[in-house]
């Protein structure tokens, strides 16, 4: 099993992996992610960002209550949740 380590939080985590188990990255091997810094999947143009709780209070007073709670990061750009 191929392992490398989350460029967020450095934990060992499977290639083939949903998302880091530690602090909830998406896929390392997602076509969007670029070295760190992971494109949105829905503008292409802006970064996603980890959210902390400050996001998540955001995102669900915005309405999203499904993905403040599902979802770990936010596109600076669009504010798409993934």
């Amino acid at each position: 099993m191929a392992l490398i380590n989350c460029p967020d939080c450095g934990n060992p985590v499977s290639i083939f992996a949903a998302a880091c188990p530690k602090c909830g990255r998406p896929p390392i091997n997602n076509p969007f992610m670029a070295g760190s810094a992971a494109k949105c999947p829905v503008c292409g143009i802006g970064k996603l960002v980890k959210m902390d709780a400050g996001g998540r209070g955001a995102a669900f007073g915005a309405g999203n209550l499904l993905g403040a709670f599902m979802k770990t990061h936010r596109c600076n750009c669009c504010g798409h949740l993934v």
